[in-house]
């Protein structure tokens, strides 16, 4: 081997031993194939290092040589490592006595850069308890990290094939000590191959997350709205006073709507980068802590999988009001751009691109983002094609969320102000959010209620209301409508045991036994505020569009450009049941048999026949006897 090679092999070894040495595998904060990845990385350098002392030994000729090209290589590295990490953070003046009192816990090891960074991130309220001279070496540190350009260097290395493929973080290449490289490749970490790539790019931006000041673009785009929005100020120095990891982008993230058109796009970028990892959304992570080992200690993260399980208990007594707080911001952001739940857009991909559902949020228009992807999915499934079964959970979890907090719905918020103070004051508390009494599904079903008794409902809250309920669709599964599934749960157990979760059939059952002695007053008034809307759009029927879509385009003039997204009328329900049951005799054995069974359910109560109830209301109102269910 020649004295070049030898040189270049024992720069390559000593780079990454000096990589190794500083970024420690923490298998924590990752999936679990990749602390393997780094193990085999380590293996690789020793196995090389033997080679080289083995060829060192077979090439007297060149020995001396060698060593003194090795003493020079040496000697820079030495040099580049003072000047960009200087002294080990665990031995500085400024952090060696925190560290011993917080992070050593009685061991005389000298801890790794890594391992200190990790510590005082997961410690208790450290701005108060870490002195601020070792914060602002901390700072410097992390600061001069970034922009190293060795660790452009270990990028280039960890990540070679990827960046063959990405051509956009390729021609940051020869750009070292930008920091633009690890911010590029984090950009396309749900396209990295190379596990060891991955976990390189996960570590250095765990670590990045948590000082705004970090982020490439973040402090020049919000800046102004920093300082507007009083989310952070800075000293007489110029310098940011110490805050809790992640406060000063969680502030922002709440305000989204009143921030500049730079500084959301940067908010919802970062966002979308801390969508697989909870890890990485600094104030929800610190803020949800020992909620995570509560309710939700048996989940592993990684693709999103905490976040999920935090969605599902946010209206949990035992959930504190601080994390629930963060949950709702970090919900808020999905619902106003869907793009920022990677988890949810990655596992419906092949879907959203085959039936070209649009996402983006439109200056003006008041539906959001994440109801515009539901109906178009539910549009997908209604008209018979198959949705992957990733997809149908990914749906699940955000119809839950929606028909759980109208907070969550500005659509909602804005055109049905009037009738949740009007009909539903004790929900409602002008000023006042955030308490499971008025969300948890509460205030929605109320306004269900209310626009099914109310003749004075207004027309624009109607309509929002009905949207919503197209989106989330719980006549085609009861459980994404929390508040319905908890109320008719006994009955479900008792009166339809051997539907399977999820299925159709479950709420047809139900409405099947609204007279039955079993059913409780409480699963029949949350089922009839839904079936009230499920009644009066024909696209929500239960079964009614897989058995008899074909004749209904046949016999009764169905357009086949039906969507749902559009608006219609309650008359259209009678019509095209009407012409189905005028025209029963030529149906297919299927539809025919649904048909009968739609109509069954529909003699129950005079609420699911809206082309009767809608024009006898006040005729109907003499003749009801409260005594007979249904009646």
């Amino acid at each position: 081997m020649s004295r070049r090679q030898l040189i270049f092999l024992y720069l390559f070894i000593l780079f990454t031993g000096i990589f190794a040495q500083k970024y420690d595998p923490n298998p924590e904060h990752d999936d679990e194939d990749e602390p393997r990845s780094i193990n085999r990385i380590q293996s690789s350098i020793n196995s090389e290092r033997k080679l080289f002392l083995n060829n060192r030994g077979n090439n007297n000729d060149n020995q001396q040589q060698s060593v003194v090209g090795q003493s020079r290589v040496r000697s820079s590295i030495e040099t580049n490592r003072r000047s960009s990490s200087s002294t080990p953070l665990a031995s500085s003046n400024e952090c060696k006595f925190d560290v011993q009192k917080y992070c050593n816990k009685g061991s005389q090891q000298l801890l790794s850069n890594l391992k200190v960074l990790e510590c005082i991130d997961d410690l208790d309220n450290a701005v108060n308890l870490i002195s601020k001279e070792c914060q602002h070496l901390i700072y410097k540190f992390k600061y001069n990290m970034t922009l190293d350009p060795h660790f452009d260097d270990t990028a280039e290395r960890q990540c070679s094939k990827d960046l063959k493929v990405f051509d956009e973080c390729k021609e940051l290449i020869g750009k070292r000590g930008s920091g633009r490289l690890v911010t590029c490749l984090y950009e396309f970490l749900p396209n990295i191959t190379e596990s060891s790539c991955r976990y390189f790019i996960k570590q250095m931006q765990a670590i990045i997350f948590n000082d705004w000041r970090l982020i490439e673009y973040f402090p020049d785009a919000c800046m102004d709205n920093i300082k507007n929005l009083e989310c952070g100020r800075l000293d007489d120095e110029n310098e940011a006073i110490p805050h809790e990891p992640g406060a000063v982008i969680s502030c922002l993230s709440q305000k989204y709507n009143k921030l500049g058109q730079q500084c959301r796009k940067e908010i919802f970028r970062l966002a979308e980068m801390q969508s697989d990892d909870y890890h990485l959304d600094r104030a929800l992570y610190y803020a949800c802590r020992d909620d995570r080992e509560r309710l939700c200690a048996q989940v592993s993260s990684g693709n999103g999988r905490v976040y999920r399980c935090l969605y599902d208990q946010k209206f949990n007594s035992m959930m504190s009001p601080a994390c629930r707080k963060e949950v709702h911001r970090r919900q808020s952001l999905v619902v106003a751009d869907v793009k920022l739940d990677v988890p949810l857009t990655r596992a419906c991909r092949n879907e959203m691109l085959e039936h070209k559902c649009v996402i983006d949020p439109v200056e003006g228009d008041q539906k959001s983002s994440l109801v515009k992807l539901l109906l178009c999915l539910e549009d997908t499934l209604k008209r018979g094609y198959h949705i992957q079964d990733e997809c149908r959970r990914e749906m699940l979890v955000h119809r839950r969320m929606l028909m759980s907090d109208y907070e969550l719905s500005p659509e909602l918020q804005s055109e049905c102000k009037m009738e949740m103070v009007q009909y539903c004051p004790s929900l409602f508390q002008q000023g006042v959010s955030g308490t499971t009494d008025q969300r948890g599904g509460r205030m929605i079903h109320c306004l269900l209620a209310a626009a099914r008794k109310e003749k004075a409902f207004g027309k624009r809250c109607s309509s929002v209301v009905n949207s919503l309920v197209r989106a989330v669709d719980p006549g085609s599964d009861i459980r994404a409508d929390p508040l319905l599934e908890t109320a008719c749960r006994p009955v479900i157990d008792t009166l339809c045991p051997r539907m399977k979760p999820g299925d159709s059939n479950v709420i047809l059952c139900l409405l099947d036994n609204l007279k039955n002695i079993r059913m409780t007053e409480d699963c029949e008034d949350r089922l009839m505020e839904v079936a009230y809307f499920l009644a009066r759009d024909w696209r929500l029927i239960p079964r009614l569009l897989p058995t008899c879509q074909k004749n209904l385009e046949s016999f009764c003039q169905l357009p086949k450009d039906w969507s749902m997204n559009q608006e219609i009328n309650g008359l259209q329900v009678g019509m095209y049941l009407g012409c189905l049951y005028q025209q029963r005799q030529q149906l297919d054995k299927e539809c025919r048999s649904e048909l009968k069974r739609i109509m069954h359910i529909r003699t129950q109560a005079i609420g699911l026949m809206p082309e009767i109830e809608d024009n006898c209301l006040t005729d109907l109102a003499t003749c009801k006897n409260p005594e007979i269910k249904g009646e």
